[in-house]
């Protein structure tokens, strides 16, 4: 989870503007950026699955 956080902080600092875009442009960014919003958020699912946690009881 922790690599995929950083992945997701790393493409959201070119996207917003402190990090370097690397050639790419603002819409491949915001693609990029979702793409590792969505692995995140697989990633935290699958932690609450096997370890029990029901998030929807949570929220």
């Amino acid at each position: 989870m922790q690599e995929e956080l950083g992945g997701l902080t790393q493409i959201w600092m070119k996207w917003a503007g402190p990090g370097r875009r690397k050639g790419r442009s603002e819409n491949e960014l915001h693609q990029d950026m979702s793409d590792e919003a969505a692995d995140l958020l697989g990633h935290v699912l699958l932690f609450a699955h096997l370890n029990d946690i029901s998030l929807e009881a949570t929220i």
